[in-house]
């Protein structure tokens, strides 16, 4: 399921992933953003729905506003198509 969202006053398309278990920004959206947040160094490997190897290149806490509402959120940062996939730590 996809949604919009907004991201540090940007308007973003998120897909809702409840097989994913982390919440992940892109590299796209990590240029428009970079400023305003440091980077922590993810141990980590993660894979794709698909089975391939994800390019991760850190974490750090953002505010994912959804539905008129702005929550904390922890992302990777990380190789994607997609601005914000929305995982399962996040809904919890």
């Amino acid at each position: 399921m996809y949604t919009t969202g907004q991201v540090e006053g940007h308007s973003v398309e998120c897909l809702v992933d409840t097989e994913a278990t982390l919440t992940l920004i892109s590299k796209s959206l990590w240029d428009l953003i970079n400023d305003r947040h440091q980077l922590t160094e993810v141990q980590t490997p993660l894979l794709s729905a698909s089975g391939n190897n994800l390019t991760v290149h850190g974490c750090t806490d953002l505010v994912l506003g959804l539905a008129g509402k702005a929550y904390p959120a922890k992302v990777i940062f990380a190789d994607l198509d997609i601005s914000v996939v929305v995982g399962i730590d996040f809904m919890k």
